[in-house]
């Protein structure tokens, strides 16, 4: 998946296959599709921040493993709306 996300305009742009992934299939698909798409763009963050914080290797694996279990916790918790119920369960169990 191709995603540029402007955190400024809260935009994102994708390319013409991430487009058909999130629109074409059943709901399952499209509802993994997006849950990925999401997930790729809160662990990018989620890297970037880590990075700048210039932990020692150690410290730095455990906060991207315990950062990884707090994305499943939050979209499971807060799946985005229209999300089929069993690609949720799937994507955060």
């Amino acid at each position: 998946m191709n995603i540029q996300f402007d955190h400024d305009t809260l935009t994102a742009v994708v390319d013409h296959d991430t487009y058909r992934r999130l629109t074409q299939g059943t709901e399952f698909q499209q509802s993994i599709s997006l849950l990925a798409m999401l997930n790729q763009l809160l662990e990018e963050a989620h890297n970037a921040e880590v990075a700048s914080m210039n932990l020692p290797p150690k410290q730095h694996q455990r906060a991207l493993r315990k950062l990884a279990t707090f994305r499943q916790h939050y979209l499971k918790l807060n799946p985005p709306p229209g999300i089929d119920p069993d690609a949720l369960h799937i994507f955060c169990d």
